[in-house]
């Protein structure tokens, strides 16, 4: 995958797009059916500057608690930009290896 203070090159951009594709199908296929999601990217920033410890970030989170059972986000998660699953992280794993 990509480097620090290297640019992701096509080869890069493609193993991304393979990564994001098996997750979102692991989310369908664990939720029965095409899920919602929310999906934030966070890059090193392209303001030209050298960013040392800036790295590719990628959060997927699940709108729903169980199929069709809607997760209803928290302000205190909406505020602090840190969602938390009603799952221990292990749990939740091993349900999406699964799926």
């Amino acid at each position: 995958m990509c480097i620090r203070d290297r640019a992701c090159d096509a080869r890069d951009r493609l193993s991304l797009a393979r990564l994001l594709s098996g997750v979102v199908g692991r989310f369908e296929r664990f939720f029965g059916g095409p899920a919602p999601y929310f999906l934030w990217v966070h890059q090193h920033p392209t303001d030209g500057a050298t960013w040392p410890r800036a790295h590719l970030y990628v959060e997927i989170v699940s709108v729903w608690r169980s199929p069709g059972v809607p997760r209803y986000i928290a302000a205190g998660e909406l505020g602090s930009g840190i969602f938390f699953t009603p799952l221990e992280p292990e749990v939740a794993a091993e349900r999406l290896r699964e799926a």
